[in-house]
């Protein structure tokens, strides 16, 4: 028959029909497959009597199964049944195993009911098959049970059962369906190389002892669903083909998930981890999901990579937690997560998103490639956002794209592009510490015209400024200000991803004037404490020039800001400074010639020069008293030693102010 090697040497004195290794029973030479019915009755009858069940290698039928299980509870003191072959429906169910019950190596060729039956002794079904479904539903292992390389073609069920000894389950192998829905361990729980083909559930079970499953393999969805592990757990380089769950599930020591590798999405939502967790290695292919996660000690992630991210929604960190260097591929998702101890983040993602999350002791958050929004978050300690060189040629360099609703006064910005970071509704930003040398965007280049295959810039003499996304948002929104304009505030740059409105529930909004001129405020003031003068200049210039178009401006104030940025630029941009003096002692040059001086005949030929001369005079020295001056002259005199020395102070001013440490 197959599964029998008839032609081996059974330890035991093996039944005289031609091929049949079963054993003898007493006072016959057959066995109890082949005796006759008085030998089997008085067999029955003896077994029933409390002699031992022994039926090695005998291929057992309904007849003689049904003979033998006579009774809703029948008992048996030793059933020894290593190597038998069940040919038919086995029903053991309410049975009551004494004794040692022996099934290694049988087979069963139909189904096999183990539901409800108690096994007081040891319980022994190593490298046994089963053909057809297996189901221990509600069974009792008093001592050890030991299943180490069973092999069930169909699906095996253990709702409800109870290992109270250790249990053994290295290297089963299931091809359909395994079930252990409510299963209880009292110790050790091994299911080390285990492979299911099927599904698994694991559900509500208890797992009271160590427990490993290194290098399982379930190919199809798992769940372990508000199971609670007492001791420490392993699943280490296990194999989910598919999606796996430990939704709700308690561990109370380390669980370690280190080299596992999951096909699809990992739940462990409203889990409680008493212990460490250790993912490291680990890779997962779906989404892994850690909402509402508890952290009671460290969680490390060295070298994990989630190729579909990974979510700590209202998670809560106990322990001082370093997490990474890790690849969370396209989002590490951290809303309303709580860190109460100092938390150290290194990751490589497309976006980091923190809403509502609280630092209390602060953190270091290193990141590589990433867009980070921490809208509503708190840093409650001395907290470093940091950049470190991507990786991965395919990404871009780290972001940090949104502070709105932040107390910024721990935080440091440290080699950081914020180009596009959004800071409405951001306070103490004068303590915002910036220690990157090219945080933000620069304002527009200088209109162009084309000349033959080159473009000319038509303003030789513009120069940029660092700007804020709120500006380029709020001009590219401008309804009366022409399209080339809005186009030209519009690039890649300074735009808040597209992803930012949907995940923080919170779309970018064109600020008024007002608001801009108060962030630049903060900002300058933020830099000035930094000793970076050319930063804060370029903060003070975008203060003022939101103050000018802002609105509510009064008319008055409006054109005196007007003036003030025509001639010096609010006292940035020492060229118009020193155009406006040029103007106004070319200008005063050319008065004096026709206007400024006394005595000169009608017809006489204009002295350009002379008036040149003495308009500089003028402005720098004490001119000759000897020269007369028509009224109008001496009103000259008096406009340019006036105006004069002011637009030389601007243009000292702003050289200054660009060069100034």
């Amino acid at each position: 028959m197959p599964g029998i090697d008839t032609a081996k040497e059974a330890s035991w004195h093996q039944c005289v029909r031609p091929r049949c290794r079963g054993i003898r029973i007493a006072g016959v030479d057959e066995c109890a497959a082949h005796a006759g019915p008085a030998a089997v009755a008085s067999f029955v009858e003896a077994v029933k009597a409390g002699a031992w069940c022994d039926i090695r290698g005998t291929r057992v039928d309904r007849r003689l199964l049904r003979e033998l299980t006579a009774g809703r509870e029948a008992v048996f003191e030793q059933f020894i049944a290593n190597g038998a072959v069940f040919l038919d429906d086995s029903d053991f169910s309410h049975c009551r195993f004494t004794g040692e019950a022996n099934f290694d190596g049988a087979i069963f060729r139909a189904s096999a009911r183990f539901d409800e039956a108690l096994f007081d002794g040891p319980a022994r079904f190593a490298r046994a098959r089963f053909y057809k479904r297996a189901t221990f539903d509600r069974a009792t292992f008093t001592e050890d049970a030991r299943f180490a390389g069973a092999r069930f073609r169909s699906s095996a069920s253990f709702d409800g059962a109870e290992f109270r000894q250790t249990s053994w389950f290295e290297r089963i192998r299931v091809n359909g369906n395994l079930s252990m829905a409510g299963t209880t361990f009292r110790r050790l729980a091994w299911f080390n190389s285990t492979v299911i083909d099927g599904s698994s559930t694991l559900e509500g079970s208890s797992i009271e002892h160590d427990s490993s499953f290194e290098g399982c393999k379930f190919n199809r969805r798992a769940s372990f669903a508000g199971t609670t592990f007492g001791g420490v757990l392993l699943f280490t380089e296990a194999l989910f083909g598919q999606d796996a769950s430990f939704e709700r599930c308690s561990f109370a020591r380390e669980a370690k998930f280190s080299r596992a590798s999951f096909g699809a999405d990992v739940h462990f939502d409203e889990a409680t981890f008493s212990g460490s967790i250790w993912l490291e290695g680990m890779r997962c292919a779906g989404r892994a999901m850690f909402d509402s996660t508890s952290f009671g000690e460290q969680c490390y992630t060295e070298d994990a990579v989630f190729a579909s991210g990974i979510w700590f929604t209202g998670a809560e960190f106990s322990a001082s937690t370093q997490f990474g260097p890790m690849d969370a591929g396209p989002s590490l998702v951290l809303n309303r997560a709580t860190f109460e101890r100092r938390t150290r983040l290194q990751v490589s993602a497309d976006r980091l998103v923190s809403i509502g999350a609280r630092f209390l002791d602060g953190a270091v958050i290193y990141a590589s490639g990433a867009d980070m929004a921490f809208d509503g978050s708190i840093f409650a300690g001395p907290t470093t956002l940091a950049a470190i060189a991507p990786g991965d040629d395919s990404r871009q360099e780290a972001r940090v794209v949104s502070l709105r609703r932040v107390d910024v006064a721990n935080v440091t910005i440290l080699d950081l592009d914020a180009s596009a970071c959004l800071f409405a509704g951001a306070y103490n930003l004068d303590k915002l510490k910036i220690e990157s040398p090219h945080a933000f965007s620069l304002s527009p280049v200088s209109p162009t015209v084309t000349v033959g295959s080159k473009k000319v810039p038509i303003l030789l003499f513009w120069t940029r400024r660092r700007v804020i996304a709120e500006e380029c948002l709020w001009r590219a929104a401008g309804a009366r200000t022409p399209r080339f304009v809005r186009r030209r505030w519009t690039t890649a740059a300074t735009q808040p991803p597209p992803w930012l409105g949907e995940l923080t529930d919170h779309e970018p909004e064109s600020l008024s004037a007002d608001r801009i001129s108060n962030a630049y405020r903060a900002l300058r003031k933020s830099y000035e404490d930094a000793k970076n003068e050319p930063g804060a200049a370029d903060f003070y210039y975008g203060e003022m020039e939101m103050r000018r178009k802002d609105p509510t401006t009064s008319r008055v104030d409006r054109f005196i800001l007007t003036c003030y940025w025509l001639i010096s630029g609010y006292g940035m941009r020492a060229w118009r400074a020193v155009l406006a003096l040029l103007f106004v002692v070319g200008t005063h040059g050319v008065l004096f010639t026709h206007h400024g001086f006394a005595g000169r005949p009608p017809k006489a030929q204009p002295d350009h020069v002379k008036g040149q001369l003495f308009a500089l005079d003028s402005l720098l020295f004490n001119p000759d008293r000897n020269v007369k001056l028509t009224t109008t002259g001496v009103t000259l005199r008096l406009t340019i030693k006036t105006l004069g020395p002011i637009l030389l102070g601007l243009a000292v001013l702003a050289v200054r102010n660009r060069v100034k440490r």
